[in-house]
């Protein structure tokens, strides 16, 4: 039998599941049970105590992308046991690309292919001083994608390529 939840707010009955509540952790006791409010009711009120979460969060990751670098960097890090040593000051953010030579910009919104990316000089020694650089995210995924032999004969034929046609 499912049980049923009223919410205090808007007075209806809900099953008193993850679907339509949401789950709170107690930091003194660490057991976890379902809130009063349900998650629509919920939703309304933290846009009523927040409007501008989301774009307080956009405008300070504009202004301070290397943090961003770095905590993405940090879980990519766990998720793949690779070493994490680096620090905030080794997350130098160049004018230009050092490999395309285009200009790196900080985009509000969505990646581009400007934007800069923390990119691994040697993948298997992991997030390590002198082992970063902050790349243009399209010179990050060309080097993701291929190792360096095909990078190598990629670069010897690209000309050649566009050139022939």
């Amino acid at each position: 039998m499912i049980k049923l939840r009223l919410c205090t707010d808007c007075k209806n009955k809900f099953p008193l599941t993850e679907e339509f509540f949401y789950l709170h952790k107690n930091s003194r006791t660490k057991k976890y049970h379902f809130i009063h409010r349900c998650r629509k009711c919920q939703k309304i009120e933290r846009h009523k105590n927040y409007p501008n979460e989301r774009i307080n969060a956009q405008i300070r990751n504009f202004k301070h992308p290397e943090k961003i670098m770095f905590k993405r960097a940090k879980d990519r890090a766990l998720v793949k046991n690779i070493p994490f040593t680096i620090t905030l000051k080794d997350i130098i953010i160049p004018k230009y690309c050092p490999i395309l030579n285009i200009e790196l910009q900080i985009n509000k919104k969505k990646a581009k292919d400007n934007s800069p990316s923390l990119d691994q000089i040697d993948p298997i020694k992991g997030y390590i001083p002198g082992n970063v650089k902050v790349i243009s995210r399209m010179a990050n995924i060309m080097k993701a994608h291929a190792i360096q032999n095909q990078l190598k004969i990629f670069t010897e034929n690209i000309l050649n390529y566009i050139n022939k046609k």
